[in-house]
C-alpha cells in the first residue's frame, strides 16, 4: 500500500497496491525529491484508459522496476481528468519533444518540475524500436550518476524553448468567413469518402468537426458538407463503435470501417454526439436522429447517472482484466441464446464462426444491407434478450468522479434535447443535475472542478466556468427561469476576472503560479476548448440580453487569436461553428397562453426551434396574444396561424 490509498480518485486508487511508492502530486513529493536529491518519475493517465492498465500490469506491478523507482526516483501519479492543468503542461512537452502524445503519459523530470524525457505507453523491455521502461530508467540513473548537471541543463533548455514557442504569428489574417471556408477545404481533403470520418484508422467521431460541417452546410448551402456529416453519422451508428444493445458511443474505432472499437465509454462523447444529433434533427425532423438522441440519453441515465442525479465520468474498456469482454460474443453463445431467431440476427449483424475480433469473439456491427422488418424485430424482441443476458456478465469498472465541465456539457445536451423535442422528462433530468452542480460545486461566484466522495477540493478551471455558463444559458432558454440567466451573467464576469490575461484565456486562474507553465485553453479537441465555449456563451448572452458588450468581447477574443485560427483552422472547429451560429436569427416569442402548446405546433410544422426562446407573458391583463422579437425588433400577432406563417417566412422553411 502506498500514498494513493488515501486519495479519492478511482484512477489513483487503482494503483494504491502497486509495489511502487507512488505519491499524488503534492508539495510533500517534491520536498522529498529535493531533500534526497532524486529525480521525478511522473505518470499521468485516467481510470478507463486501456493502455494505462496494460502498463500497470507490465511495469508498475513489476518488482524489478519498482525497486529502481523506489531507490532512485520519487514517483508521482496524476489523474488527468482530476488535474487537467498538470496534464496539459506535460502533454505539451511530450508533443513538442516527440511529435505525438497520448496516455499513459510518461515523464521523467528534475525535482524542479522540468522534464527531460517524455513518452506515452512503455513496455518493460525494448520493443518495436521503442525503448522499454527498464532500459530507460537504467540509462537515466547512469547519466545522473555521471553527469547530473547535464540533465538539469537539458531540462532547463527544453523548458525555456517551449515557453518561448507558445504563440504562432502570421501576417496573413483572414476573416472568419474565409477561415471557415479554409477549414471546410482542409476537412474535405482528409475526409474518408467511402466510410465517413477523417483519416484511415484510429477513427474518432470528432464531433467538433461534424458540428462545424453541418453549420457550414446550412450557411453555405453546401450539399458536400452535409453529406460528409450524414455519411459519417450513419457509418458510426451501423458500426461496432456504437453499442447496439445498451447504446452509447465507444471511444474510437481501431479500423477504417468503425467496426472494432476501443471499448471505453466517455461521458463527453455521449454529450457531444447529442449536440450534433439535435442540430440535425431540429432542421430535418428525420426520425432516425430523434431515435438516436433518445437511445444515448437512455444510456447516460441508465449507466452513468449517480444517485445524486449527476453523471459519472466513464465506463472502462476492460472487465475481468480483458479489453471489451463485456461487449463481445462467441457465435455459439448467440445461437444458444437466440435459438431459431439466430437466422434473423445474422441477417442484421456481420459475425462469423471464427469471430471478427480476437480469440473467436465477435463485435456486433450492422451489415450494409438489412431488411427493415428484421431490424424492427431485433429492436422490439431480440435486443432485450441480449441485454438481459449480457447484464449477467461482470460489468466494466465505472469512474465515479463528478467533473463539473463534463457534467455541464451533458446537462446542456440533455437540456437542448428537452427544448427541441419539447420533452418534460429530459428537462426534469437536466434541472435536477444542474441544481445539484450549483448546490455542491459552486459557492457564490466560485466553481469547483470535481467531487469524489464528498471532496470538492480542486478549484475550477476555465472549462468548468465556461461549460457551467453554457449549461445555465441553455437551461434558461428551455425553462425561462431567470435565476439561471442571472447566475450565468455573474459567472461570466468572474470568468473574465480569473482567466483573462493580456487578452488571452488560460486554463488556470491568474492567481495560479505553482506550475512551470501557464497554458491557454484554446484548441478544440474531443470537446470544445474553454475559449470556444466562452465565445459561444458571449453570443448566447448577447442574443438573450441584447447587451453589445458581449459582442465586443467576442470580437476581442477573435482578434487575440486570429493569427493562430488562420494558420490552424481545424484546431478551432467549434469556434468556427459558433461563428456560423451567429448568423442564425435568435427569436424571442412571448405567449399569453401555454408555451408548450405553441412549441408542439412548431415541431408539428417542422419549424426549427433551437434558436427560439418561448416566454410566458407575465402581464395577465395584457391583450397581446403573441409577441415576436428578432434582433430587438418586436411585432405583435393575434392568431397562432399568423405567427407560424411569419416564422416560416423568416426562417425560409
Amino acid at each position: 500500500m502506498n500514498k494513493l490509498f488515501f486519495e479519492t480518485s478511482p484512477y489513483l486508487k487503482q494503483h494504491a497496491n502497486n509495489p511502487i511508492n507512488w505519491y499524488p502530486w503534492s508539495d510533500e513529493a517534491f520536498n522529498i525529491a529535493i531533500k534526497e536529491n532524486k529525480l521525478i518519475f511522473l505518470s499521468i493517465g485516467y481510470f478507463s484508459c486501456h493502455w494505462c492498465h496494460v502498463m500497470e500490469k507490465e511495469c508498475f506491478e513489476d518488482l524489478e522496476i519498482a525497486n529502481l523507482l523506489n531507490k532512485y526516483f520519487v514517483s508521482i501519479k496524476v489523474d488527468r481528468e482530476e488535474r487537467p492543468d498538470i496534464d496539459s503542461i506535460y502533454m505539451k512537452f511530450c508533443i513538442e519533444m516527440t511529435g505525438s502524445g497520448g496516455w499513459p503519459l510518461t515523464i521523467v523530470m528534475t525535482n524542479d518540475k522540468k522534464p527531460f524525457f517524455a513518452g506515452t505507453y512503455l513496455p518493460k523491455y525494448d520493443k518495436y524500436n521503442n525503448i522499454g521502461l527498464l532500459n530507460l530508467l537504467n540509462k537515466v540513473i547512469e547519466i545522473k550518476n555521471s553527469n547530473e548537471k547535464l540533465l538539469y541543463e537539458y531540462s532547463h533548455k527544453i523548458t525555456e524553448e517551449i515557453k518561448n514557442n507558445n504563440n504562432l504569428e502570421s501576417e496573413n489574417y483572414h476573416t472568419l468567413d474565409e477561415i471557415a471556408k479554409n477549414n471546410f477545404k482542409l476537412l474535405e481533403s482528409n475526409y474518408d469518402i467511402e466510410y465517413g470520418g477523417f483519416g484511415n484508422s484510429m477513427k474518432f467521431p470528432q464531433v467538433n468537426h461534424l458540428l462545424f460541417l453541418y453549420s457550414y452546410s446550412i450557411e453555405n448551402n453546401s450539399t458536400e458538407s452535409f453529406l460528409m456529416v450524414k455519411n459519417t453519422i450513419e457509418r458510426i451508428f451501423k458500426g461496432g463503435i456504437y453499442d447496439h444493445i445498451e447504446f452509447g458511443i465507444h471511444r474510437y474505432s481501431v479500423d477504417r470501417y468503425w467496426r472494432i472499437p476501443h471499448f471505453e465509454k466517455m461521458l463527453y462523447d455521449q454529450a457531444m454526439m447529442l449536440l450534433l444529433l439535435q442540430n440535425i434533427y431540429d432542421k430535418t425532423k428525420d426520425i432516425f436522429y430523434k431515435n438516436k438522441i433518445e437511445e444515448i440519453i437512455k444510456y447516460i441515465t441508465e449507466h452513468l447517472k449517480s444517485n445524486q442525479n449527476v453523471f459519472y465520468s466513464a465506463e472502462d474498456a476492460d472487465s475481468e482484466g480483458e479489453e471489451g469482454l463485456y461487449y463481445i460474443w462467441k457465435t455459439n453463445e448467440l445461437k444458444n441464446l437466440l435459438g431459431d431467431d439466430f437466422k434473423i440476427f445474422i441477417d442484421i449483424f456481420l459475425i462469423s464462426e471464427s469471430g471478427n475480433f480476437i480469440n473467436g469473439f465477435n463485435v456486433l456491427f450492422f451489415k450494409d444491407k438489412i431488411q427493415q422488418n428484421h431490424l424492427s424485430f431485433f429492436e422490439s424482441k431480440l435486443r432485450d434478450k441480449l441485454k438481459e443476458y449480457r447484464q449477467k456478465r461482470v460489468p466494466p469498472g465505472k469512474d465515479t468522479k463528478i467533473l463539473t465541465d463534463w457534467n455541464c456539457l451533458t446537462i446542456s445536451a440533455i437540456t437542448k434535447a428537452a427544448h427541441i423535442l419539447n420533452n418534460s422528462k429530459y428537462k426534469d433530468i437536466a434541472t435536477l443535475s444542474l441544481d445539484w452542480i450549483l448546490e455542491n460545486l459552486t459557492k457564490d461566484a466560485e466553481v469547483y472542478h470535481c467531487i469524489q466522495k464528498g471532496n470538492n477540493y480542486i478549484d475550477g478551471f476555465l472549462s468548468d466556468y465556461a461549460y457551467l455558463i453554457f449549461a445555465l444559458l441553455n437551461h434558461y432558454v428551455t425553462t425561462t427561469k431567470k435565476k439561471y440567466l442571472e447566475k450565468a451573467i455573474k459567472l461570466n464576469k468572474k470568468l473574465f476576472e480569473r482567466f483573462y490575461d493580456n487578452k488571452k484565456l488560460f486554463l488556470t486562474s491568474n492567481s495560479s503560479d505553482s506550475l512551470i507553465l501557464k497554458v491557454e485553453d484554446k484548441y478544440d479537441n474531443v470537446i470544445p476548448s474553454g475559449l470556444s465555449v466562452t465565445y459561444e456563451n458571449l453570443l448566447l448572452l448577447y442574443n438573450i440580453t441584447g447587451e453589445t458588450k458581449y459582442i465586443k468581447l467576442r470580437e476581442e477574443l477573435f482578434n487575440s487569436y486570429k493569427s493562430e485560427i488562420s494558420l490552424k483552422p481545424h484546431m478551432f472547429s467549434f469556434f468556427l461553428y459558433s461563428h456560423l451560429n451567429s448568423k442564425n436569427k435568435f427569436i424571442v416569442i412571448t405567449v399569453t397562453d401555454d408555451t408548450n402548446n405553441l412549441k408542439d405546433e412548431f415541431i408539428k410544422e417542422k419549424i426549427p426551434i433551437a434558436n427560439i426562446i418561448f416566454l410566458n407573458n407575465d402581464n395577465k391583463k395584457s391583450k397581446i396574444e403573441y409577441q415576436i422579437c428578432i434582433n430587438n425588433q418586436c411585432m405583435i400577432f393575434k392568431e397562432k396561424k399568423d405567427i407560424i406563417s411569419f416564422i416560416k417566412s423568416e426562417l425560409i422553411i
